[in-house]
């Protein structure tokens, strides 16, 4: 019994949205793929002759970057990724790196593989992860194999398979073990004593394929004009004779016939969902070739529903595109191309067959030609999404030497542990701390406990904030709203003050403010699966209702909003690459305006008298940003050295020209960390220049997420989201 998995939850919930999704016939999907399919190159080792490979050696590769931002996208809710090149071995590019992916997130793996890469010890470092493994052989006559398979040594392949049956029978796992052969003139007649082969080297099963000719012509092989119906019918009978006799499975679904199931095999992960007026591929899967282009099916026809390398997976996957397919087979209406494939038996075939395939060679022609086209285009006019275009910028120095005089007091408050933290009008400190609201008279005394704002165990708090004298708004991770927390008077009142549009969203301290009129703006934030919770809301006062101002359907979230002072309202979106933008709405106004030149999701706002101040949030090459008010020119930027190249976690405006900036890294970018430690900085003259006055622990185990401004006539800031907090006092 294998252990469970990490993300099982996740991929629990995600299973029941999409069944439930596929019920009600809805052709918009709640939940993601189950299944992702990556032709993630055409490279190869060999040239067999049924291949594309056959003809020239491939040249594509989607790169690490573009496959991690497809796993961090979709592996979490995903149960299976199908590794299978089209016209290359996924074992001969970038196969440990998505195996690593793969574990990572719980997804298990099939893999289709020639068997030339597949030593015993890659096969015993994948086990753990393998859900079923197909090994292409063709035939087991060497001759005729070695012909087949050019370039592949017939000695060899067998050395590995010789290797990994003894290694399952030594130790057993339940890894289903199949391997299949393309039915051609070559190897029609030796298929019954393929069967028996396969069996002697510890396969499950045999698959039989079809030769297809719609990528790589290949008629000196094909069995029907050169053998003949009744040579098939022969040779299948035999094969199915010799599968029941040795105890192997023998798989003939493409050629429309049953199966012959001699020994039970558990079934593969996830069970197809069959018998839904929905193929499952369409219902299941989603297929990235190594273009980046994103198909229906197990082949390219001339339905695309997007390219990974321009837009989002989530958004394709419910793409309108992909919506009109769903609609197009749960209607009963079919395609061209869906209408008589095997994997929709539920639409009828076009009552013209000829002329529907003649129909699909030329559309599947004119796609591919055009597609050619579009690809050269896009890659030399447009930025892919990953790799935005830098915007002009200013390059300035910040200085980021180590202060060596007025070096501020760090000094350790233990008692003030807290998960977020709100000073209110009489300078007292409120804070947030597994659930339960505390109150200290000042950075000095001891909190007492007030009332319990969530019931244990509690998510960490994210958000609080006095929006009036006696009133708190305050949200938890995942919790899916705000919290309306009344102080005053004899006992705590809480309320909810909005539900947010997804259940595992919420709000995060840097997105949330109090416009100089009283209003409330907050910002909508999720990193579950899938999350697309880009909306601002607006309350006209600290007891008045939210409603929603701005909802960007392509953001994942808002990662930082701030009001300024001339009444707009500056808000910044998060993760996806190229639609990281940093947005604004004018006073009295619900329109959104986009500004120019900014390419980060910055996390962090501040404004001074002069400018406003932005801290960037990439894995690498991040900087302190100053603008002027009116935004409309580039920014000046002041790179960070690299030991200190961090994400900017906050930025604090203390007055007096002082400003204080708390770099950070994200938990999951380790190699980032390494080296590193989360940092202070401290800039005296308006954000020119800066000074590293802090370093916390090299472990990272006390780095905070954000700093509090603390009143008083000493400059002073506390560290938030922290189990060890600190208050740094700034000269």
């Amino acid at each position: 019994m294998r252990a469970e998995r990490p993300f099982a939850a996740e991929k629990a919930e995600n299973s029941r949205l999409l069944r439930e999704d596929i019920e009600r016939r809805s052709v918009r999907f709640r939940a993601l793929p189950e299944v992702v399919t990556l032709n993630h190159s055409d490279l190869c080792n060999l040239r067999c002759v049924m291949c594309p490979r056959n003809l020239a050696q491939g040249t594509h590769r989607l790169s690490h970057r573009v496959l991690s931002y497809i796993a961090d996208e979709l592996f979490p809710t995903a149960r299976k990724l199908v590794l299978t090149t089209s016209g290359g071995d996924p074992l001969a590019a970038d196969y440990d790196f998505l195996l690593d992916r793969a574990s990572t997130y719980g997804v298990q793996m099939d893999a289709v593989t020639n068997g030339v890469l597949l030593s015993p010890e890659l096969y015993r470092r994948s086990r753990h992860a393998l859900d079923h493994l197909n090994v292409s052989l063709d035939s087991h006559v060497p001759e005729v194999y070695e012909r087949i398979r050019l370039g592949a040594r017939f000695d060899q392949v067998m050395s590995n398979l010789h290797a990994i049956r003894a290694e399952r029978a030594a130790h057993p796992d339940d890894v289903l073990y199949s391997t299949s052969a393309v039915v051609m003139r070559s190897n029609l007649p030796h298929l019954p004593e393929f069967v028996r082969f396969a069996a002697g080297l510890g396969f499950e099963a045999v698959v039989f394929q079809r030769l297809l000719h719609s990528v790589k012509p290949t008629p000196d092989e094909d069995p029907e004009t050169h053998c003949g119906a009744d040579a098939i019918r022969d040779s299948f009978a035999k094969s199915e004779a010799a599968a029941r006799e040795v105890g192997i499975n023998l798989y003939l679904t493409e050629f429309g016939l049953p199966s012959v199931l001699v020994r039970p095999l558990r079934s593969k992960s996830p069970d197809p969902l069959l018998g839904k007026r929905l193929c499952w591929f369409m219902a299941q899967n989603f297929g990235v070739m190594y273009t980046g282009e994103v198909y229906p099916c197990c082949v390219p026809t001339d339905h695309a529903l997007g390219n990974v390398l321009y837009d989002d997976p989530v958004s394709i996957w419910n793409g309108e595109a992909a919506q009109a397919l769903r609609a197009a087979q749960m209607s009963g209406r079919g395609t061209v191309f869906c209408s008589g494939c095997l994997h929709a038996p539920h639409l009828p075939s076009r009552p013209l067959a000829p002329a529907q395939e003649a129909l699909r060679v030329v559309r599947r022609a004119v796609h591919h030609g055009l597609g050619s086209l579009r690809r050269r285009w896009r890659t030399k006019h447009a930025s892919t999404l990953i790799d935005p275009p830098r915007p002009p910028t200013t390059p300035c120095d910040g200085g980021f030497a180590r202060a060596t005089e007025s070096k501020p007091c760090a000094t350790p408050v233990p008692a003030l542990r807290n998960d977020v933290a709100a000073v209110a009008a009489d300078s007292s400190l409120w804070l947030i701390h597994r659930g339960m609201l505390l109150h200290a008279a000042s950075v000095d005394a001891t909190p007492q406990p007030i009332g319990r704002l969530h019931a244990e165990p509690a998510p960490r708090g994210t958000l609080l904030k006095f929006v009036a004298r006696d009133t708190l708004i305050a949200a938890f991770a995942g919790g899916g709203r705000v919290l309306r927390v009344h102080v005053g008077g004899a006992t705590l009142r809480v309320e909810d003050a909005l539900v947010l549009s997804d259940p595992r969203a919420f709000v995060r301290q840097p997105a949330a403010a109090v416009a100089g009129d009283g209003s409330i703006v907050i910002g909508e934030y999720g990193v579950h699966p899938g999350a697309r919770c880009g909306r601002v809301y607006r309350a006209p006062h600290a007891t008045a209702a939210f409603t929603e101002i701005v909802w960007l359907d392509w953001a994942r979230h808002v990662h930082a909003l701030h009001a300024a002072r001339d009444g707009s309202i500056l808000f910044t979106t998060g993760d996806l690459a190229e639609r990281r933008r940093l947005l604004v709405v004018p006073p009295r106004s619900t329109r959104v305006r986009t500004v120019e030149h900014a390419w980060s999701g910055f996390t962090a706002i501040a404004e001074t008298d002069d400018a406003y101040h932005f801290g960037t949030d990439l894995r690498s090459s991040n900087a302190l940003m100053r603008r002027d008010r009116s935004l409309r020119t580039p920014a000046e930027a002041r790179a960070l050295p690299d030991a200190i190249d961090l994400q900017v976690r906050d930025l604090v405006a203390l007055g007096q020209r002082r400003m204080v900036a708390l770099l950070g890294m994200d938990g999951d970018l380790v190699d980032r960390r390494a080296g590193r430690r989360s940092t202070v900085l401290v800039s005296r003259d308006d954000g020119s220049t800066w000074s590293i006055v802090h370093e916390f622990a090299a472990d990272w185990a006390e780095a905070p997420e954000a700093l509090l401004a603390l009143p008083g006539p000493r400059p002073r800031v506390l560290t938030q989201c922290t189990e060890e907090p600190v208050v740094l006092t700034v000269a």
